[in-house]
């Protein structure tokens, strides 16, 4: 125990030192200069199949093995049995285990994950023209991983939440920390949350690494893109790209058929929302579906659907049916069909996927100005944009779509217009290898 104690004392007293050491330890060559051809593409995220990084990451993988690519997946949990995915196995050894009980104790978040320190020799990294990184948090890779691997190989990075640039949170909310150095964290909870305030300590050691790195970090909005311009990640490279849906999938499709095939009532006017535990997300704003139901628990016009509950028990409310996760696609499209609006009143958001593919099925959004959504949904035009966090105008939203039908049909051909004209898979996909050939044509690793 004495000899754990005093570990534990010189990894405390030597931490800034050993980081540098770390960080000079896996600085790069520089290599050749590489054609702007691109053959083989690696994309690493915490997962191949679950949450709207791991469905980009996917799309983008096939969609570039489609046009004749080499792309592959290396995620830290594989859940598809398709051969292009691959696991990053996570070093079993002495040291991992003594690193990993010691980052626990510390409070570090995202530090010693050797496997990913060592990534630069993956044969799947080491064969790649480009790297492109998705989430990276998760408790499987490094931030100081970053350096080495910037330096020998062209790295794409997609920023599908603020954890790159805060001290461990996801989404800062009304938070602004950030921006600085953290610190005294108003909120330790908010995923991926810590048991201590280490926040500044690990804001700083991400500064740290992005200095010694080489980085292209797409915002996939413009809010992004503003929050990243004040942040750490300032000095890198940084480009807008926004996230595209499959419109084979989200498609309008006829209400009566498709309520019938999933038996919703055909004289209601039908709210859908959804959301990871569904009505148990405050995240996402079940609170205010909650409050919206409530409100109109006495008006059988209206059926108020919540995707995502993790048991098949019904509601007590008549008003209010629940159903559990949704993982099959076409389903999810069939019920944005069935619907005559998507409430979306999620309290902190980047590019949600879930806003466009309802617009794609042809369906207007109310949702609160939050993060890019209202870059998706333009205000009275293919949705309603309420002011963050104000009930009463999310309920006057709600009164101002449904007190015209006429209208209410307009908006939802727009929305279904807007998607097509700006955030189809094939932009999205383009746009990347737009960015893609410029990069390789233009840097050197």
């Amino acid at each position: 125990m004495e000899k754990i104690r005093h570990y534990f004392f010189v990894l405390r007293s030597t931490s800034w030192a050993f980081l540098t050491y770390v960080l000079w330890y896996f600085k790069a060559y520089s290599s050749k200069d590489k054609a702007s051809n691109i053959s083989k593409v690696i994309h690493i995220n915490t997962d191949d199949q679950s949450g709207g990084a791991a469905k980009i990451a996917r799309e983008l993988c096939e969609l570039q093995r489609n046009n004749g690519i080499d792309s592959q997946l290396l995620v830290h949990t594989k859940k598809l049995t398709e051969h292009y995915s691959s696991q990053l196995q996570q070093s079993n050894s002495r040291k991992q285990h003594f690193l990993s009980f010691a980052q626990k104790r510390l409070g570090w978040q995202d530090f010693f994950h050797l496997s990913s320190l060592a990534i630069a020799k993956h044969p799947l990294v080491a064969s790649a023209d480009l790297v492109h990184l998705h989430n990276v948090h998760g408790d499987y890779f490094s931030y100081l991983a970053l350096p080495s691997l910037s330096h020998v190989k062209h790295v794409v990075w997609s920023l599908h939440d603020m954890h790159p640039i805060t001290g461990h949170c996801s989404y800062s909310l009304a938070c602004s920390k950030w921006e600085s150095q953290c610190g005294n964290c108003p909120d330790l909870t908010i995923y991926p949350a810590l048991k201590k305030d280490t926040t500044k300590f690990i804001h700083h050691t991400k500064k740290i690494s992005y200095g010694k790195s080489k980085l292209h970090v797409v915002a996939l909005s413009n809010w992004m893109l503003k929050q990243l311009q004040t942040s750490i990640l300032n000095d890198q490279a940084l480009h807008l790209i926004y996230n595209g849906i499959d419109t084979s999938v989200f498609y309008p499709r006829k209400k009566e058929v498709v309520r019938e095939q999933l038996g919703l009532p055909l004289d209601k006017k039908i709210i859908l929302f959804s959301a990871n535990l569904g009505t148990a997300n405050p995240f996402k704003g079940s609170d205010y579906l909650i409050k919206l139901v409530a409100d109109y628990s006495n008006e059988n016009d209206y059926l108020f659907v919540a995707i995502g509950n993790n048991t098949d028990e019904e509601s007590s409310n008549p008003n209010l049916k629940t159903v559990p996760y949704i993982k099959s696609a076409d389903t999810m499209a069939e019920y944005y069909a069935a619907a005559d609006l998507y409430l979306y009143p999620s309290l902190a958001d980047n590019c949600p996927l879930v806003v466009l593919e309802a617009m794609g099925c042809g369906i207007p959004v109310l949702a609160f100005d939050t993060g890019g959504t209202a870059e998706l949904v333009l205000h009275e035009k293919t949705g309603y944009i309420a002011s963050y966090k104000n009930y009463d105008d999310l309920k006057n939203g709600f009164e101002w779509l449904f007190s015209n039908n006429e209208r209410l049909t307009t908006l939802s051909e727009k929305a279904s217009e807007r998607v097509k004209e700006l955030f189809t898979l094939e932009i999205m996909h383009e746009n990347y290898m737009n960015l893609y050939r410029t990069i390789i044509q233009n840097d050197k690793v």
